[in-house]
């Protein structure tokens, strides 16, 4: 997990911050999507909620 070229003294670092990006990685990888999803979903619900407020204001 150490890079080619990371001095000797940040090496012992470096790989424990590797192991966390290495374990870390497919968990956001997985949530990611769902995400994305969801906030897509909201903001339709929401635009959707706002054109009933505007109509209703106007007409």
């Amino acid at each position: 997990f150490i890079p080619v070229g990371c001095p000797i003294y940040l090496a012992p670092f470096v790989c424990i911050i590797e192991l966390i990006r290495f374990i870390i990685r497919p968990v956001v990888l997985l949530v990611r999507p769902f995400v994305k999803i969801s906030a897509g979903v909201y903001f339709g619900v929401f635009v959707g909620k706002m054109y009933y407020v505007v109509n209703y204001f106007i007409f």
